[in-house]
């Protein structure tokens, strides 16, 4: 089943109107929380890690797409050694030899500083560091499923789902405003009421009907009050169907939110050890 159809089983359809666009980003947005979440769980942060070599034209690594890091390590000709961190700002004490912070192959170090990663010795080619990243693949379409993401468990999509979902309705609230039922009244043209303002101005109605009266043009008025019954009858039933959306639209947004808050539960409550 398609990202897109899970969400619209909360949400109703994301194609009319069209938001399969904000859609996709509440779901990037949801893959990004949540792997934040469930890194609590040791498990998960090894089932999601993938694995990075730094070598000679490579040295440093870019952190801005990683949540987590599962491990640093550099080889020193026999075996990987975990490196040991080191603060930034002694970073130029690291490639010293006559310092005793001197990192050697035996006992590496690293450091990170605006989000880049250095490890000392520096890695070459024969010697490389690897290095263990969590990264949320965000590179989905909405008509793909949870189980292309590369290294996203599966069983995590329902949250996604409902952090996209509980989006996707707010969206749709906001996008809706409260109910008004003034679709229809806007459309009515009658005598002077001719702006979308005196349509819904219920006294110009009125008004308008005793302005006819006052001229003894009877039938005109009786003709009007006739438009107008019958546009409040229609302007009724187009707020009844409002409400009632809106309504839904609210129900749904407290049930995906009671779902999000149970699915995280597990990872938030002490559970996720």
């Amino acid at each position: 089943m398609s990202i897109k159809t899970e969400i619209e089983a909360y949400t109703g359809s994301i194609t009319s109107p069209d938001i399969q666009a904000e859609a996709l980003q509440y779901a990037k947005d949801g893959v990004r929380f949540i792997s934040s979440v469930v890194l609590t769980n040791e498990e998960m942060v090894s089932r999601m890690s993938k694995v990075e070599e730094l070598g000679t034209s490579t040295a440093i690594y870019d952190l801005k797409n990683t949540t987590s890091l599962d491990f640093i390590t550099r080889y020193d000709g026999t075996r990987y050694r975990e490196c040991i961190e080191g603060e930034a700002s002694k970073a130029g004490l690291f490639d010293d030899v006559t310092s005793l912070h001197n990192a050697v192959i035996t006992a590496p170090v690293y450091y990170i500083k605006n989000n880049i990663l250095n490890v000392f010795p520096t890695p070459t080619d024969a010697q490389k560091a690897r290095i263990g990243v969590v990264e949320p693949d965000v590179t989905f379409a909405i008509t793909d499923t949870y189980s292309s993401l590369s290294k996203f468990p599966v069983e995590l999509g329902p949250g996604v789902t409902f952090y996209a979902a509980s989006n996707v309705l707010l969206n749709k609230m906001n996008a809706m405003g409260k109910p008004t039922g003034t679709t229809k009244l806007t459309t009515m043209v009658a005598g002077s009421v001719d702006t979308p303002a005196d349509r819904i101005n219920i006294t110009k109605w009125f008004d308008i009907v005793g302005d006819y009266i006052a001229d003894e043009d009877v039938e005109l008025a009786s003709t009007y009050l006739s438009t107008v019954q019958t546009y409040l009858q229609s302007y009724q039933s187009e707020l009844t169907g409002d409400q009632s959306q809106y309504q839904w639209y609210e129900s749904q947004y407290v049930k995906v939110n009671q779902l999000l808050a149970t699915f995280l539960q597990p990872y938030i409550g002490g559970g996720g050890e």
